[in-house]
């Protein structure tokens, strides 16, 4: 069993057809793995893999390598699995690793492990025998566990137990690889069928388009769980955790560490979460603080910095509008921006809410033409962890510690990012909201396996 995208669980577990129809909400843009300068494709991790996978227990373990020894000098000498062969029917060799890696290299597409990926070398000693070193030899298997192993062509050529079968703007269908050298997997044929929205996905599973999708709707979840809980499961995965922050400008008006504060003290993460969501995720911040008392801190600081309420109950300072704008690229957030306008409207804020399309949102993002953006950290399989680039870039000027000096001239490792959000969630420039590492699946037949017979499928999934 390798590790794959979860959602792939509960097509194992419920569906027992030869070809199933999943939803997935977006449009994308690529096939390449790992090319985060675009959308890539759902699922391609069924496609391609690595020569090594993380653990849920930290380190990593073997995928296409079959031996690993780590010489003095910190070079590691790699012996590749025996007969693995791609979907176009070669062996899997040194030289294709080689040739992979290469690749990766020259793309620029894997920014968390850019500076590390760079500098390796890769030397073929026969051709299932390669030796990789390079500057930062303690990331390298880091760097290795992102990287998977291709060919590159329109439809990159990979050694998974699916294959790319057609790609279009309305879908994408995965084939079974009858020569994967791996365990075999029951299901013959999986197609993504792309959607608008949830709602979209929704309505196209109550006509039997699709079999199953994941609901994003709390409240709709929850009637449905009413309505046909036969069709409804909720699934936990330790490894996935999706957390919703809100972005601070260090560059405007919330330079001011006060009014950061502000900003803070009146989300009310655990409010947000009840109200907005029925109580299904799990706040990050609780402060000990009742409503009253955080409307009271929050108007105290804004007092002492100058801000005075006017006759409209705006507050001013030297004649000025204390005025912040979010920026939104989509719809996901209107509730909680709603929210978030009502309650800074008490203190005598006012909120401009402006949506842009996708390509304007980040060029403003970009320019700084902010003052608060909502991005969520979603890990996956290969980034544990993945920082918004384009909003860290704003950051620089900061006295940021030692430490993350260097993100000045290259990209951050894994280490250094989570060092990076610790300290902006310390000096309240990045907000975490609230975190959901559960997976609420509509699907079209009968829960016919219990959660808990499937913890090691739950594990090693991703």
């Amino acid at each position: 069993m390798r590790l794959h995208k979860f959602i792939y669980l509960f097509v194992i577990i419920w569906l027992n057809a030869s070809h199933i129809h999943i939803a997935h909400i977006g449009r994308v843009d690529t096939l390449i793995p790992q090319q985060s300068m675009s959308k890539p494709a759902p699922m391609l991790s069924l496609c391609y893999e690595s020569l090594f996978i993380p653990t849920i227990w930290g380190g990593y373990t073997n995928q296409l390598a079959k031996d690993v020894n780590q010489l003095a000098n910190g070079a590691i000498i790699i012996t590749l699995q025996d007969q693995v062969i791609l979907h176009d029917g070669q062996i899997l060799t040194s030289d294709i690793v080689q040739q992979s890696i290469q690749f990766f290299q020259q793309a620029h597409c894997i920014p968390s492990v850019e500076a590390v990926l760079s500098s390796l070398k890769v030397d073929v000693l026969s051709p299932n025998t390669i030796k990789i070193w390079g500057e930062d030899d303690q990331n390298i298997m880091e760097v290795l566990s992102k990287i998977p192993i291709i060919i590159p062509k329109d439809i990159p050529i990979g050694s998974g137990p699916y294959r790319i079968d057609t790609f279009n703007d309305q879908a994408i269908t995965y084939q079974k690889h009858l020569r994967y050298w791996g365990d075999e997997h029951e299901i013959d044929t999986v197609t993504y069928r792309f959607f608008q929205s949830t709602f979209d996905a929704h309505i196209a599973f109550k006509h039997k388009v699709i079999d199953a999708y994941l609901e994003t709707s709390a409240t709709r979840f929850d009637q449905l769980v009413s309505l046909t809980p036969e069709q409804t499961q909720r699934l936990e995965h330790p490894l996935h955790r999706y957390t919703p922050y809100v972005w601070i400008n260090p560059n405007g008006l919330l330079s001011d560490p006060s009014l950061r504060q502000v900003i803070n003290t009146t989300l009310m993460p655990d409010m947000i979460n009840q109200t907005l969501f029925n109580g299904h995720y799990h706040p990050h911040i609780s402060i000990p603080l009742s409503e009253r008392e955080r409307m009271l801190q929050s108007c105290s600081l804004l007092e002492q910095k100058g801000y005075k309420l006017d006759h409209t109950m705006v507050r001013r300072k030297s004649g000025k509008q204390l005025t912040l704008t979010l920026l939104l690229p989509h719809h996901q957030w209107d509730a909680l921006a709603t929210l978030l306008s009502s309650r800074l409207r008490q203190l005598g804020i006012v909120l401009i809410i402006e949506h842009k399309n996708p390509a304007l949102y980040w060029e403003q993002v970009i320019e700084g033409q902010y003052d608060l953006v909502i991005e969520p950290l979603i890990p996956t399989q290969y980034q544990p962890i993945k920082l918004p680039k384009n909003i860290l870039t704003h950051y620089l000027n900061l006295p940021i510690p030692r430490l993350l000096a260097d993100y000045q001239h290259k990209l951050l490792l894994i280490s250094s990012q989570k060092a990076l959000l610790h300290y902006l969630i310390e000096q309240q420039f990045a907000i975490p909201l609230f975190s959901l590492n559960e997976y609420r699946v509509i699907h079209s037949q009968a829960f016919t396996a219990t959660i808990n017979s499937q913890q090691e499928i739950v594990y090693r999934l991703a």
